[in-house]
């Protein structure tokens, strides 16, 4: 089964999706890894091309992920075991939306605009939030704004992670699997 986790930057998707994966045996993979292996840093794209030109780089990886391309990827040998960890954005595109949708079950890590603040305040490594304080906080909240409906309307499962250790938000997500799927 492919398991995708969505939902905004800062909510620690790559960290509980890997912790996950390895506790039940399955692939991981994240999908700005992918572009960055295959593209470059993603700062860099986004300074060089813009946010359209990785938003298509995000699709196509998605799609090698998936299946539907997967000459795109150099390790063709995904399994049907997969976490993926999503970038925050790729939500944004309708075809990855129906993408995710068709292929797997969705889990949307949620937390609160201060919570994600707190996480990511320290990290300009992110092209939409590399700002100072004042503006990473408002652009944040734009971006929250824009994303929070799509990602409800979109997941199988929510978990919210305010106030959660990566453990917990695992075990979570461990419980939903075992009643689900394993």
């Amino acid at each position: 089964m492919k398991i995708f986790i969505i939902g905004m930057t800062g909510t620690g998707k790559t960290t509980v999706g890997a912790f996950v994966a390895q506790k039940i045996g399955y692939e991981f993979v994240d999908t700005d890894d992918l572009v960055v292996k295959k593209h470059g840093e993603i700062k860099n794209i986004f300074q060089k091309y813009g946010e359209d030109v990785f938003r298509e780089y995000e699709s196509s990886v998605l799609s090698s992920i998936i299946g539907e391309d997967s000459n795109l990827l150099t390790d063709n040998k995904l399994t049907d075991n997969i976490i993926i960890a999503t970038g925050g954005g790729i939500i944004l595109s309708s075809k990855n939306r129906r993408l995710i949708k068709k292929s797997g079950m969705i889990i949307n890590l949620s937390a609160s605009v201060e919570t994600i603040f707190n996480h990511i305040k320290n990290d300009n490594s992110r092209p939409l939030l590399a700002s100072c304080d004042e503006f990473k906080k408002l652009n944040l909240l734009k971006i929250y704004d824009e994303r929070k409906q799509i990602y409800k309307d979109i997941c199988d499962y929510e978990i919210s992670v305010d106030n959660l250790s990566i453990k917990d938000i695992a075990d979570k997500i461990l419980f939903i699997l075992k009643s689900k799927v394993m």
